[in-house]
Parts: structure tokens; sequence; C-alpha cells
């Protein structure tokens, strides 16, 4: 094949001809369907229209949050189960600004209860040095692997704090934990 030097690599025109002329000799790059019948499945996306995929490796998605009604009783132990059926808890417990046990519920031992109480208190304390600003920290996540232990403190009206633990497979969702303080701050403030 004789090439022309005086074309330039960028001649456009030149390149337009070049194709034509290539064209019909090319193979096409689709095979014409045959009437055999595939060994695969046909993919049909229109089936999946609307459907949420997870990328790989991310959590699988969480049910919409079912908050329990709250118990007719509120006293501080018909309110920590009123907490563990909201958060989907193993066990949950109150323990007052010393880390002393006031009320828990589930398969928890007043000891276990006030050692993980005593060092959320702790936490708290510590996370308060963190932060330059006057606020306090009002919930703190400790990640176990198996058990995730959350801390809310509840204000109390004439000063200090109680702090709720809530041990668990998961986190609490939003929506659980707000409630959960809200309604627990309403009890503390009588």
């Amino acid at each position: 094949m004789s090439r022309d030097r005086a074309a330039s690599s960028s001649d456009v025109e030149r390149a337009r001809e070049l194709s034509r002329k290539l064209g019909p000799t090319l193979t096409p790059a689709v095979e014409p369907a045959s009437s055999a019948p595939s060994p695969y499945i046909r993919f049909d996306a229109a089936r999946f229209a609307g459907s949420v995929v997870a990328p790989a490796g991310a959590a699988p998605a969480r049910s919409a949050v079912v908050i329990p009604a709250l118990p007719p009783s509120e006293d501080w132990a018909s309110l920590l189960a009123w907490v563990r059926l909201a958060c989907s808890a193993l066990e949950v417990f109150l323990i007052d600004g010393r880390g002393l046990l006031v009320a828990s519920s589930g398969d928890i031992s007043k000891e276990r209860a006030e050692s993980m109480g005593a060092r959320l208190v702790l936490a708290f304390e510590q996370a308060d040095r963190m932060e330059e600003s006057a606020s306090q920290s009002r919930s703190i996540v400790i990640d176990f692997g198996d058990v995730v232990l959350t801390g809310i403190r509840i204000p109390l009206p004439e000063g200090g704090t109680l702090v709720v633990g809530i041990a668990g497979k998961e986190l609490p969702q939003n929506e659980a934990r707000a409630e959960v303080e809200r309604v627990l701050t309403r009890r503390a403030r009588g």
C-alpha cells in the first residue's frame, strides 16, 4: 500500500476517505442473532428498575424504625424495658453521675452494669475535655466488635446527669436514640 507522505496525521478528510475505503471489508463487530437457543439466561434490566443495590462491602439496609408505645407505668425499670425494645438492645442500664446503678433491663448483673456505667461516666468526662466549647457531649458509642455500647447522657433538673447504657449487636438507629433521649429526659425532670 502506498502512502502519501504529504498527508498529515490530523487530516480529517483523508481519514474519512480511508475509513470509507476500508469500511466494507471489515467484519461486523456483532454477529447476527442466531435462532439457536442460548445456554445463558437473558438479564432483563427492566425487571430490576427501581431496585436499590448497595455497593460491595456496604452494610445491609436497616429496616424502618418502629418505636413501641410507652409503658403505662413510667418507673425506671419499665422505661428501660421499653428502651430495650425501641433500640433492639440486649441490655440497658441507668447509672447516676457517680457510676452507681439506678435500674437495668436485660440479662445484666449489677456488677457489670456498674463497671460499664462507671467507664461511660469517665468517657463522657474525657469527651467533654476534648471540646473547647462549654457544651457537653450528649452521647458516646463504643464498638467492641460483637457488642456496641451506646451511652446517652440525661440531664437532671437539679444539675448533674444520669447515663443510660444501651448494649446491643447494632448501634441504635438515630430515630430510636433521639426518642429514648427525649422520653428519659422528660422522666428525669419529673
